[in-house]
Formats: C-alpha cells, sequence, structure tokens
C-alpha cells in the first residue's frame, strides 16, 4: 500500500472486521462481518468521500460503497468473494446486489473486484449479463503445477 499508494483498494479473503481502525492516516477502511480468511476490504484514500451502501444486506462475502471522486460525480465499487463451496448462492447474491446499484444509480460507474472463483469464459457470460466488461490480471492470480491461471477479477462498466 505504501510503496503503490491506491486509491482505492480490495481485499477479500480478509480477517479484517467492523471495527478495523484506519489502516493508515490516508485511508478511510471498510470491511465485511466474517469468519476467518472470509472477510471482504475496501480501502479507499480518505481525501474522496465514501459512503457505505446497502450495508443492512452485507454479508461477510459482499460489500459496497459509493467513493465521489468530484462533489457531484462518484463510483459504486463493490468488493465480493465468491466461496467454491457455495458458490452459486454467492453469485447469486452478487448478481442481485449490482442490479440493485444499477437500478438505484443508473449513471454511475460500477466496479466490482474480487475472488470470484470462476473461470475467466463463465466470468466473461457473468459480466456480460449485467452490462459490465470483465478484464482480469495478466499472467493471472494462481500458479499451480507451472501454469497461471486466473480466478481474481475487475468488472466494470468504465
Amino acid at each position: 500500500m505504501e510503496k503503490h499508494s491506491p486509491d482505492i483498494a480490495v481485499f477479500t479473503e480478509t480477517w479484517a472486521n467492523n471495527k478495523l481502525p484506519r489502516l493508515h492516516e490516508a485511508y478511510t477502511a471498510l470491511s465485511t462481518p466474517h469468519a476467518p480468511y472470509q472477510g471482504v476490504a475496501i480501502l479507499v484514500k480518505s481525501k474522496f468521500r465514501t459512503i457505505p451502501l446497502d450495508a443492512n444486506n452485507w454479508s461477510p462475502f459482499l460489500m459496497c460503497c459509493k467513493v465521489y471522486t468530484t462533489s457531484k460525480h462518484f463510483l459504486i465499487i463493490i468488493g465480493a468473494y465468491l466461496q467454491p463451496q457455495s458458490h452459486a448462492l454467492r453469485l447469486s447474491e452478487l448478481k442481485s446486489l449490482i442490479r440493485r446499484t444499477q437500478t438505484s444509480f443508473p449513471t454511475a460507474g460500477v466496479v466490482v473486484i474480487g475472488d470470484l472463483n470462476m473461470p475467466i469464459d463463465n466470468a466473461t457470460v457473468e459480466a456480460t449479463s449485467l452490462g459490465l466488461k470483465c478484464f482480469t490480471f495478466a499472467p493471472g492470480t494462481r500458479l499451480q503445477n507451472d501454469t497461471w491461471s486466473t480466478l481474481d477479477y475487475f468488472w466494470s462498466t468504465l
């Protein structure tokens, strides 16, 4: 964080909780309730006004916030962790959250970042069905048997 100083960072499979102190004075931290290694945290530079959204519906696996880039313009940031053992349920919850967000803020840019635990073909189909583009991280995010694979994605309307 200190080396690259991103404006926004999303973490999955964390131990963070709602009582998370400011990790660094430069960031506002939001996090979901969790069991070990199942939480989601979003850190946003403090210079951007950040408002948690849909907080009553947060699960340990999803969170959403509005990040103002100017006094009138904002992005919707969604952090997601779709557990392999309950993938269908978590994917349904994520899609519902995205649809609610798109309905509530139809002109806002939407960014979904997370460990979605699905092959690229499935991730692209799901993103497209929601009007989003799917981006991956090259060469991948996991190295197994000398082969890179990607289960972490960035979906966006931007």
